[in-house]
């Protein structure tokens, strides 16, 4: 599986402790300069294990540019989105991991078109996607985490959050 991440679900899953579930779940996962450079230039002080970990990424993460970046993208985008959007549709990646909605809309109408044009795409996931399969996994605990992450800026309804505990439970035991 080929998985390609932008910056917010890294600068989470650092942040709360749970970035070890990327590997688990995907093994490589790939990323692409800006977004570390992104996570490096993180000020606040809370951030700096953010910043460490961006410093002196794991083996599992592999930085890649890619080669070729629709103007369009760079338009509407931010450049660590727009490269990690450019990266998955290079190397026909599987999922790529976005919390922005822009981002997830642009990626999600571009993952479309492929599918409507014949070829392989992508699925759009983002923090709570990989959290909640960790969970099923029975990687994380699923209310502990959430505890966690509603200590940080992550933006989430509590409704989301007890959807998520919900389907987890439901696909646990299910």
């Amino acid at each position: 599986m080929i998985v390609v991440t932008d910056a917010t679900p890294l600068r989470y899953l650092v942040f709360i402790g749970e970035v070890g579930v990327l590997p688990a779940l995907f093994g490589t996962v790939f990323t692409v300069p800006e977004v570390l450079a992104e996570l490096g230039r993180s000020t606040s002080a809370p951030l700096e294990p953010v910043r460490r970990w961006a410093a002196d990424p794991p083996a599992w993460l592999r930085v890649q540019a890619p080669l070729r970046v629709d103007e369009s993208l760079r338009r509407h985008l931010d450049p660590g989105e727009a490269e990690a959007i450019a990266l998955a549709q290079e190397l026909g990646a599987d999922r790529i991991l976005l919390d922005e909605t822009r981002g997830r809309r642009l990626a999600k109408e571009l993952a479309e078109a492929e599918r409507i044009a014949g070829r392989s795409s992508w699925h759009v996931a983002g923090t709570l996607a990989v959290l909640e399969e960790a969970a099923v996994r029975g990687l994380i605990e699923i209310e502990a985490v959430i505890d966690t992450l509603r200590g940080t800026k992550y933006r989430a309804t509590e409704s989301i959050y007890q959807q998520m505990i919900e389907r987890v439970r439901e696909r646990k035991n299910g």
